[in-house]
């Protein structure tokens, strides 16, 4: 399941250009903000 959705995440990210429209384009900014905040949280995590 958790493969699963990582392909559907790269596709997702791969196909914003042509799938999102301009409206989506904040949507898709807080998406990856949220997922590299949430990365370098597990980073220190990690560090601790």
């Amino acid at each position: 399941q958790l493969a699963k959705a990582k392909a559907s995440d790269s596709k997702f990210i791969f196909f914003k250009d042509k799938d999102f429209s301009s409206d989506s384009d904040s949507d898709f900014e807080l998406y990856n903000k949220v997922l590299k905040q949430t990365i370098s949280n597990l980073r220190k995590l990690e560090l601790v």
